[in-house]
């Protein structure tokens, strides 16, 4: 019927997939939600379908995925995370804006987590709209927060973003201490493994750029 604990399973898996730099394996999974008839509107649906074609790089597949109104029934922190970020990739920066605008997604969610949620997405739109005091600001509470949270996908969401923060503020030490902190994920979690790709060649570090580049391959 489109609901259930292991229609829950699947959608973690193939966050998990999607995480590791499983792309194909995250695009089965995608499509055994499809086959057990979960409809396209199911918030664990639409948010695997933003964060498999935003991984793809499919920009206008995104755009269309996107949810245009804040949420839908049933949205949660996923869905609202993968939705700016769609919707700042593809342009769309009034559909961004809409969604921090509406206020808590429903459902019941750790609001330990909502928190640092909302200031990821913040950071994503300040880093986007070009405001990098701002964005940084965002990021370092989002990063605050995790703390008690206590979930490694905080831990590696909020690190990550400030990480990319830092480096376009040119504020390479600051950007190695936090990735030195989230180097333990590098072997499990894709997002990792590129931050720490882009962290080496910002530093111009050649040796280091192409053993970072061949481990996240």
């Amino acid at each position: 019927d489109g609901g259930g604990i292991a229609t829950d399973i699947l959608a973690i898996k193939g966050r998990i997939q999607l995480a590791r730099g499983q792309l194909d394996q995250g695009g089965a999974t995608l499509a055994s939600l499809r086959g057990r008839g979960v409809p396209e509107s199911d918030p664990r649906l639409q948010e695997l379908a933003l964060r498999l074609a935003l991984a793809r790089g499919e920009l206008d597949g995104a755009g269309r995925v996107a949810a245009p109104e804040p949420h839908p029934a049933g949205a949660n922190d996923g869905l609202m995370l993968a939705s700016v970020q769609a919707a700042l990739r593809t342009g769309n920066l009034p559909v961004a804006r809409a969604w921090l605008a509406a206020g808590a997604p429903a459902g019941d969610q750790d609001p330990r987590y909502h928190a640092v949620a909302l200031e990821l997405a913040r950071a994503m739109l300040a880093r986007t709209e070009g405001d990098q005091a701002a964005a940084l600001q965002h990021a370092q509470r989002a990063d605050g927060l995790e703390t008690s949270s206590r979930a490694p996908e905080a831990e590696i969401q909020a690190g990550v973003l400030q990480t990319l923060i830092l480096l376009d503020a040119r504020r390479f030490e600051a950007a190695s201490a936090i990735m030195g902190r989230l180097e333990k994920y590098g072997d499990s979690d894709y997002r990792v493994a590129w931050a720490l790709l882009a962290l080496y060649r910002a530093l111009g570090d050649g040796p280091a750029t192409a053993a970072a580049l061949a481990h996240a391959n």
